[in-house]
């Protein structure tokens, strides 16, 4: 019980690492959600919410965030916000690369 409650506090205040992808972000934390249902730690319902929440607020780029706001603030799901924040921090990412 240590070891889950360890990793869900490391997780809780983790990032997203600037060299690692939204998709490796985005499975970070499915991972551990998915651990903790299993667990029985959390309701499938919360559990959603607080990754929906994790991720967007653990992102990286400040850009990203501002523009990916009303996505995310639209409780549309982690699924739909995961590709659309995808979709923007490639953009980012293909226009400083150009620089």
């Amino acid at each position: 019980m240590f070891c889950l409650l360890s990793n869900v506090f490391k997780n809780f205040v983790a990032r997203k690492k600037p060299n690692e992808s939204v998709n490796d972000w985005a499975c970070r934390l499915v991972a551990l959600v998915t651990q903790l249902k299993t667990d029985g730690s959390f309701e499938p319902s919360p559990a959603r919410d607080m990754l929906c929440s994790k991720f967007w607020t653990g992102l990286g780029s400040s850009e990203v965030r501002m523009v990916s706001r009303y996505k995310f603030d639209g409780k549309n799901g982690f699924e739909e916000l995961c590709k659309y924040v995808r979709s923007l921090d490639f953009e980012v990412r293909t226009e400083n690369n150009r620089q």
